[in-house]
């Protein structure tokens, strides 16, 4: 798999850092719900997850969350 594009990486460690609060205040199991609205970031909604499940946030030019 190629390496994501360096201008994803602010988008990736806001979602991350979104993702361990949410955990903190939630719990191990977050809800679609909360999923689905996502997070702001810079001004734009970061949706994380949509109808076909995880998915790449438009934000994100290159490569989904995985290694």
């Amino acid at each position: 798999m190629k390496p994501y594009s360096i201008s994803d990486l602010p988008i990736r460690l806001a979602a991350f850092e979104w993702l361990n609060h949410q955990k903190l205040l939630y719990g191990e199991s977050l809800s679609y719900t909360l999923l689905q609205k996502g997070f702001e970031f810079k001004g734009n909604q970061i949706h994380l997850v949509g109808a076909s499940g995880i998915w790449k946030p438009k934000a994100c030019v290159n490569y989904p969350y995985q290694y």
